[in-house]
């Protein structure tokens, strides 16, 4: 799966400083203690279930400590894409200067999915949640 050859690429992805901690926690619990990269399978879970349940919550302190922009798969990039059109229900926020709104919707998504997904994780078996993820999600992008 290619990438965007123009693509505004950030260094980092942002995440809120009030939130260092719980991405702490989570690194401590499987599966992300086992991860090489585990903020950005946090990250990349935290948006996920964010943007399923409607969370989105702006950055007050930006953090740029977590996550590595290029540490991203093609599918990861594709996935922050995806819920940005969804999101706008517009393609042109693939274009140009609008592609800085594809990373602020994705941050504000695990920002606003982060503790969801601690409490999540810490109240159930880590399998039966991402099944359950995959489902809402699929019903979210469906409409």
């Amino acid at each position: 799966m290619s990438d965007f050859t123009n693509e505004f690429q950030p260094r980092n992805l942002r995440t809120d400083a009030d939130v260092k901690g719980v991405y702490k926690e989570l690194q401590k619990i499987a599966p992300f203690k086992d991860m090489d990269a585990p903020n950005k399978g946090i990250f990349i879970l935290a948006m996920a279930l964010g943007f399923s349940k409607g969370k989105k919550t702006p950055i007050k302190k930006p953090y740029t400590g977590h996550v590595n922009y290029i540490s991203l798969t093609p599918e990861e990039r594709w996935l922050l894409r995806a819920i940005a059109i969804s999101e706008k229900k517009d393609l042109s926020v693939l274009s140009g200067d609008n592609q800085k709104e594809i990373f602020r919707i994705a941050e504000e998504y695990a920002n606003g999915g982060i503790k969801l997904l601690y409490q999540e994780i810490k109240g159930e078996e880590f399998g039966d949640f991402i099944k359950r993820l995959e489902s809402d999600l699929k019903s979210s992008l469906a409409t």
